[in-house]
């Protein structure tokens, strides 16, 4: 079937005016692989419409229309790999250059676990020896009520 055929064809069928045998053309003209590429855009409609109907493609129209989509799917899945690699890489890196003890004491970054503990302990010990007696404070800013 010839482009002016098919369109003609095409017409009388969203008119609701074609037979059965024009139908079954229109069918046989989409799973052909000569589909012409301005009537590409009603080809998917009319390849569902034959498989509702019982009819199977040929294998060259399933080929032609699965290759773009087996196209897709890889390049998905390889940019997903590359995303999921760049993550990985991103938060082991991360971690490699932070230290579970870290102090920053008198203007000096300090990393050393033992170094971070010591300046710890004293400042714990500095609290707790000139820990002050909250209830004679209060009477001393508010008078001895």
């Amino acid at each position: 079937m010839n482009e002016t055929k098919a369109t003609q064809l095409i017409d009388k069928f969203f008119e609701g005016a074609t037979t059965l045998s024009e139908e079954q053309q229109l069918y046989d003209y989409f799973t052909s692989a000569n589909v012409a590429p301005e009537l590409m855009p009603v080809r998917q409609m009319f390849l569902d419409m034959c498989q509702l109907q019982g009819c199977e493609p040929t294998p060259k129209a399933q080929v032609a229309t699965l290759k773009p989509r087996l196209r897709w799917r890889r390049i998905a899945a390889a940019a997903a790999l590359v995303a999921t690699a760049g993550i990985i890489a991103t938060l082991w890196f991360s971690q490699r250059n932070t230290s579970d003890y870290e102090i920053v004491a008198y203007g000096v970054r300090q990393t050393d676990r033992e170094t971070v503990m010591n300046e710890v302990e004293r400042t714990l010990g500095d609290a707790k020896s000139a820990a002050p007696n909250v209830g004679a404070e209060l009477k001393d800013a508010f008078g001895q009520y």
